[in-house]
């Protein structure tokens, strides 16, 4: 569960979510791999079952490593958002952006490269 100020952090992650209007946004910086994918994936979670929410982004752009794990915590992210009708976009750059392209998960999942783009 995330904290009160919508934070957990590991030495390696921290994840922030924040609402944007009726988009929920979760913040990632830091590496994501099996050690803290967990911390990703509940606030993807959670960002889901927020009241009021229309949309939910998960924001990379600060990620330094996404490994399969983090992949895989997209995926099932997504495919949460699709069964609550919800739109999920990804947003990164760098590294994650080319773990995303690498496994040609750019072409499955919506993937922005700034969260301007998805968030007016």
């Amino acid at each position: 569960m995330l904290g009160e100020d919508g934070r957990v952090a590991s030495p390696l992650l921290t994840v922030h979510r924040e609402q944007i209007g009726p988009t929920v946004v979760v913040h990632a910086v830091g590496d994501v791999d099996l050690a803290t994918v967990g911390q990703l994936s509940e606030a993807l979670s959670e960002a889901t079952l927020a009241p009021g929410v229309e949309g939910v982004v998960a924001n990379l752009s600060g990620v330094g490593f996404l490994g399969s794990a983090g992949l895989s915590a997209l995926v099932v992210a997504r495919n949460e958002a699709q069964k609550a009708a919800l739109p999920f976009t990804v947003v990164a750059e760098g590294a994650a952006r080319r773990a995303l392209a690498l496994t040609m998960l750019d072409s499955t999942l919506t993937v922005a490269d700034r969260l301007e783009d998805v968030v007016g």
